[in-house]
C-alpha cells in the first residue's frame, strides 16, 4: 500500500501540468456551455464557439493520453540516449551496486571472495551492462553464472561494465576493481572499442553532440513533452543519421593504421597485465548490430580481432558467425536501439559457457594438485 501510494503521488506530481491543462480546458468548455445555454438568442457563432471549445477539449484529452502513454507505459530504450523515454527506462529497470567510487549494474557482493568459488569479472560497455534488457537476469553475464552453477561449478559473476566506455576506459575500471581478485575476466568487445584509444577524445563525441542539437523551439517542445520528443525523433532522420555516422567513424578507425596499431598495443599491454594478475581472459566479440546484413562491412575487422586474440592465447567467442545470416532487427532490443536483445544474450552465454568450463576445470585441477 505505501508503494502504491508513493507511485500515485509521483504520477500526480509528474503529470501535474497536463492535469492542470485538462482541468482548465474542461472548465472553459463548461463555462462555454453555460454561456451558450443562458444566451437568449442562440446564433450561429454560439454553435461555432461551442464546437471550437469541444474540439480543444478533445484535442487536449487525446494529447494528454499520448503523453501519459509515453511517460508511464512505453518501455523501450534508445541506443544514443537522445529520447526522453530512455530516462524513464533507466529509472524503471536499472539498480546499481556501489563499490568504491563506482556504480555497477550487478548483484550486491562482498569484497571477500566466497570460499572455493571461482570469481568471474565481466568488463565491457553498454552491451555487457544490458542496455535494452529490462531484467538483468537475462543478460549474458547473469545467464552464464546461472548456467555454470547449475552445472555444478561454484562461481560468482561480477559485472562491472559501464555504458559508453571503450577499451581505454574499461581497462581503467578494471584497475580500480582488480582487488576483487578475479580468476577469470570475460572481456566483452564491441566494434567501437577502438575509440578513445590511448585516452584521446573521439570523433564519435562530436557526432553525438551534433546529432542531439535541435532548434530552440523544438528543444523546448521536447523538454515539455515525452510524446512530442518521441514524435520528433521518430519522424526525422537525425537519429538514424547519427547511428550511421557513428558506424562509419568506428569502422574507419580500425582501418586507420596508426590508430589501430596503438589500440592493439594497448590490448597487448592489458593482456600482459592480466597474466601478471593471474587472471585468465576470455573474449566475446559482438558484431555491429546496426550494420548486420548481406553486405556486412566489418568482416575484415572481425578477422583481425580473432587473429589477435588467438595469437595472444585468449579463448574467444566471435558472435558474427552465429548472427551473420539473421535479420538485423530481430536481434535489436527495440526499434530505436540496436543493442542486442535477450536472444543474443542467451547465445553469448551459451558460447561463453563452452569456453569457460575447461578453464574452470584447469583452475580447480591446479588448486587440487
Amino acid at each position: 500500500m505505501p508503494v502504491l501510494l508513493g507511485r500515485l503521488v509521483y504520477v500526480l506530481k509528474d503529470f501535474a501540468p497536463y492535469l492542470g491543462l485538462l482541468l482548465f480546458s474542461f472548465l472553459i468548455f463548461a463555462g462555454t456551455i453555460y454561456l451558450v445555454y443562458k444566451a437568449k438568442d442562440k446564433k450561429t457563432f454560439h454553435k461555432v464557439f461551442l464546437g471550437l471549445g469541444f474540439s480543444i477539449l478533445v484535442f487536449i484529452l487525446i494529447f494528454s493520453s499520448f503523453e501519459a502513454y509515453f511517460r508511464y507505459v512505453y518501455d523501450k530504450t534508445d541506443t544514443l540516449g537522445f529520447l526522453k523515454v530512455n530516462e524513464k527506462w533507466m529509472q524503471r529497470h536499472v539498480v546499481y551496486t556501489n563499490y568504491k567510487q563506482y556504480f555497477f549494474r550487478t548483484k550486491p557482493f562482498n569484497f571477500e571472495k566466497p570460499a572455493d568459488t571461482i570469481r568471474i569479472g565481466v568488463m565491457g560497455d553498454s552491451l555487457a551492462f544490458g542496455a535494452g534488457i529490462k531484467d538483468p537476469a537475462n543478460r549474458f553475464s547473469d545467464l552464464l553464472e546461472k548456467k555454470l552453477n547449475a552445472a555444478g561449478y561454484k562461481v560468482q559473476v561480477i559485472n562491472f561494465a559501464i555504458p559508453g566506455y571503450d577499451t581505454y576506459g574499461e581497462i581503467q575500471t578494471y584497475n580500480g576493481v582488480k582487488d576483487l581478485h578475479f580468476d577469470i575476466l570475460v572481456w566483452e568487445y564491441f566494434l567501437n572499442d577502438i575509440e578513445d584509444a590511448g585516452g584521446q577524445k573521439t570523433a564519435g563525441t562530436a557526432i553525438l553532440e551534433r546529432g542531439s542539437q535541435r532548434a530552440k523551439v523544438l528543444e523546448a517542445m521536447s523538454n515539455f513533452s515525452y510524446f512530442l520528443d518521441y514524435v520528433y525523433w521518430r519522424f526525422t532522420s537525425a537519429h538514424q543519421k547519427a547511428v550511421n555516422e557513428l558506424g562509419q567513424v568506428d569502422l574507419d578507425s580500425y582501418r586507420n593504421s596508426s590508430k589501430s596499431e596503438r589500440h592493439f598495443q594497448d590490448m597487448t599491454s592489458f593482456l600482459s597485465q592480466l597474466k601478471g594478475d593471474h587472471v585468465t581472459a576470455v573474449t566475446v566479440i559482438f558484431p555491429y548490430f546496426a550494420l548486420i546484413g548481406p553486405n556486412y562491412p566489418a568482416y575484415d575487422i572481425h578477422q583481425n580481432l580473432d587473429k589477435f586474440f588467438a595469437d595472444s592465447g585468449v579463448s574467444t567467442v566471435d558472435l558474427i558467425g552465429d548472427l551473420k545470416n539473421k535479420n538485423a532487427r530481430s536481434l535489436w532490443a527495440s526499434n530505436f536501439d540496436p543493442h542486442p536483445n535477450e536472444y543474443v544474450h542467451r547465445l553469448a552465454a551459451d558460447r561463453l559457457f563452452e569456453k569457460i568450463v575447461p578453464i574452470i576445470q584447469a583452475i580447480q585441477g591446479g588448486k587440487s594438485s
